[in-house]
């Protein structure tokens, strides 16, 4: 690098020197007759036969400027000092600099383009190779870069190409035609190909900007917000926090339709900004619609008992809401909507998350419905309370209760008495069985002998329902099983123990007194 700093400081000084010195040499100018003189050398001149006459010419290696008609300069290429010889010095063409470099071991100076130009196929040219370089003309442009002077300046086609800055060169935008093949061939946009209709289209994990350029789609690698599509930043995502072209985390929505992200509700907004879908950007912000309200990720969705005739996927899924039969969003199955929460959650049995969860999903609710709690990712009642209708938590036996909610859980034919203050059996022939967590029907009482309105009223141990009377399939009477006689609270005991007297037991001890009596 010094070795040539210094070559191109001789260089001017010799320009200097050979300025001066050649302006008193004699021959002829270019175009004069040389037929009896000789041509200045001083100008790069030589004499050329033209037509039959003697013309002075530009010397081979040289051309004549445009911007002057008396003498020559060197071509791309050619040498223009030699040695630092003054004699050997010949200027360059415009935008072009003699500049020195190192031939068997020998400095030798040839005429290069000046940083920012490019020499074209002949030579003749140097030619601006960047955007927006300052012209005069159409060929002061680099036209095998695609530049063309506009308004003054070297500059792209502006409707239909693209300035590249690493290829240094005009590209066609996407949705333009396109020639690789051609004399000057027609690339296209970065992550660009040409397709066999001759049309630039984007490759793979690319989508088309507004610009018409090719920009990383959501969900992909990237380094820099520069590389992604203009809907998306470069955010880091995931426990890895790895760097993923996404909208802005809890404020935007991907919208995979339209692949653009809308912002959320309570947003700011302009009247160009994509507000969520059913949501209007009304002062600054984005709104839902009438008829919908926002749900628990900042969209718009139809809540709990609202219309879904038009779409069926229109229902808060978040919330684990779904499209009846009716059409009309109702909790899915094993859930229950709260009023307070505005949610479905869910009853026992349904899937849950525990608070350690960070995840979302809409597969599973955040939280189980009252009285009930997440364990191992399940809804289970809470102590002090039992499964009862359609999967409620109500209150278990001898649990403390007021009329009202929570009531006692009727499925175990618990109730909460006029006067009582803990749930206990419906009726006294009833007993409650603390391994059953049921209230049983005594020896002798009602019971069913299948299932009516959802409940099962079964007699209780060592103890079977059996037909009251030959009309009647549903209900029974409690009869002991064979080996076991009642005790004095209805139970079915085969052990020793205060018993009562069961009716038939009665009839026997009667019919074998009378027949005692007889025989004596």
């Amino acid at each position: 690098m010094m070795l040539e700093f210094v070559v191109y400081i001789v260089t001017l000084l010799v320009v200097c020197i050979s300025g001066d010195a050649g302006t008193d040499q004699g021959g002829g100018l270019i175009d004069s007759d040389c037929g009896s003189k000789n041509c200045r050398d001083d100008l790069l001149l030589e004499c050329v036969k033209i037509d039959g006459m003697s013309k002075c010419q530009c010397e081979n290696g040289t051309m004549r400027t445009a911007n002057s008609s008396e003498s020559c300069v060197g071509e791309v290429g050619t040498p223009c000092l030699k040695k630092f010889s003054s004699v050997d010095f010949k200027p360059c063409l415009p935008n072009g600099i003699c500049f020195g470099k190192i031939v068997e071991n020998a400095v030798e100076s040839i005429c290069q383009c000046k940083p920012g130009f490019v020499a074209s196929q002949t030579g003749r040219q140097c030619l601006l190779t960047y955007r927006g370089g300052m012209c005069t003309k159409l060929d002061d442009c680099d036209f095998y870069a695609g530049l063309k002077c506009r308004k003054g300046t070297c500059d792209c086609d502006d409707i239909d190409e693209s300035w590249d800055n690493k290829l240094k060169k005009c590209t066609r935008r996407i949705g333009r035609s396109c020639d690789e093949h051609a004399h000057i061939p027609e690339h296209c946009v970065e992550n660009g190909i040409c397709n066999n209709r001759n049309t630039c289209i984007c490759t793979g994990e690319f989508m088309t900007t507004l610009d018409e350029e090719c920009k990383l789609k959501q969900g992909r690698n990237c380094t820099s917000s520069e590389e992604c599509h203009h809907n998306f930043q470069c955010n880091p995502v995931g426990p890895n926090h790895s760097l993923i072209c996404s909208c802005r985390p809890k404020m935007e929505w991907y919208h995979e339709e339209y692949g653009h992200c809308d912002r959320l509700i309570g947003q700011d907004c302009t009247p160009n900004t994509y507000c969520v879908e059913n949501a209007v950007c009304y002062r600054n912000k984005c709104t839902c619609a009438m008829g919908y309200e926002p749900d628990i990720t900042g969209r718009c969705v139809v809540g709990y008992g609202g219309d879904c005739s038009r779409d069926p996927n229109i229902c808060d899924k978040r919330t684990q809401l779904v499209c009846n039969s009716e059409r009309k969003c109702e909790c899915k199955k094993f859930f229950e909507y709260e009023e307070e929460s505005r949610n479905c959650l869910g009853l026992t049995g349904a899937s849950c998350l525990l608070p350690s969860d960070n995840e979302t999903s809409t597969d599973f609710p955040s939280d189980c419905y009252r009285y009930a709690q997440c364990i191992n990712r399940v809804c289970e009642c809470k102590d002090g309370y039992t499964k009862g209708v359609d999967g409620l938590c109500q209150l278990s036996f001898d649990q403390e209760c007021t009329l009202g909610v929570p009531s006692c859980n009727p499925f175990e034919f618990l109730h909460c008495g006029v006067g009582q203050r803990h749930c206990s059996c419906e009726t006294t022939d009833m007993r409650y069985d603390e391994e059953r967590k049921s209230c049983e029907a005594k020896e002798g009482t009602l019971c069913f002998r299948r299932k009516i309105h959802g409940r099962q009223l079964s007699c209780g141990r060592n103890a079977q329902c059996m037909r009251k009377d030959e009309g009647s399939e549903e209900y029974g009477v409690c009869a002991c099983d064979d080996g076991f006689i009642v005790d004095t609270e209805g139970i079915c005991n085969s052990s020793a123990g205060p018993y009562r007297t069961h009716p038939t037991q009665l009839l026997l001890f009667f019919s074998l007194i009378v027949s005692l009596l007889y025989f004596f």
